[in-house]
């Protein structure tokens, strides 16, 4: 039905270490709501086996289960071992070893049952007062990044792993946190395109099968007042399906 197909694509938050009245409330959606994936935050790798177990057998159609891990799943479990953070991995500027950090990563996720890590971070770190990218950037030179975003994005993708280029089209020069307000990015169509584009088209030519859309607004890409990229059309169906050349799935 048209309730089920809009159910589907949803992807919700679910604690592995919340206990059970919250994974029961999550149960019931996957259940009787039918939603499409649930996205782990914080938990241990015990609990989080079990509440996968939980989810997919409550669930009609396989649910699409996925992570932040974008330093390895000790970004959301404790007690795991952590990969560097972007910073460091674009610093040491190894290619094969950027791919290899990642495929690694995506084996970490594919082994506990995770189907895609909303990684890389393909923002080039343009402004020094941004509250959310910083260490989680590749860098600040937009080809040096761009190259790293592909060679993660391979890595993770030969894992079996859906890998996630994130924040489309650019959430490296910002001053806020989009997760808290709406940013304003005030770059020039042709900012972006020098600046910006560069690494998030390098992950799609890489094989990326998911973009991550950011809450931003953006003036140069939207002409209404306040539309974020992550709802205008013109952001995602005219800037990155048909300029991009991308065919994979979108998420926000």
């Amino acid at each position: 039905s048209t309730e089920e197909r809009i159910a589907q694509s949803f992807m919700v938050a679910c604690w592995s270490n919340k206990g059970k009245a919250h994974l029961a409330e999550t149960e019931s959606l996957v259940k009787n709501q039918k939603i499409g994936g649930l996205i782990f935050f914080q938990g241990e790798k015990d609990n989080l086996s079990e509440a996968i177990q939980q989810m997919q057998s409550a669930a009609d159609l396989p649910l699409l289960i996925g992570m932040d891990a974008e330093w390895g799943v000790a970004m959301r479990l404790s007690g795991e071992p952590r990969f560097p953070y972007q910073q460091t991995i674009g610093a040491a500027n190894d290619l094969k070893l950027t791919e290899k950090i990642g495929n690694h990563m995506g084996i970490e996720c594919d082994m506990l049952g995770i189907h895609m890590n909303f990684s890389p971070v393909a923002d080039v770190n343009l402004n020094p007062k941004n509250p959310v990218i910083g260490f989680r950037s590749f860098g600040s030179d937009p080809k040096t990044v761009a190259k790293q975003t592909a060679a993660m994005v391979k890595g993770i993708e030969d894992a079996g792993v859906i890998s996630c280029v994130k924040h489309f089209p650019g959430h490296g020069d910002t001053d806020k946190d989009s997760h808290l307000e709406l940013p304003t990015v005030s770059h020039s169509v042709s900012e972006f395109e020098s600046k910006d584009f560069l690494p998030f088209k390098s992950g799609i030519d890489a094989g990326t099968r998911s973009v991550m859309v950011a809450h931003l607004n953006i003036p140069a890409l939207e002409d209404k007042t306040n539309v974020p990229a992550s709802l205008s059309p013109k952001a995602v169906n005219e800037l990155l399906f048909n300029k991009m050349g991308f065919k994979g799935l979108v998420f926000t």
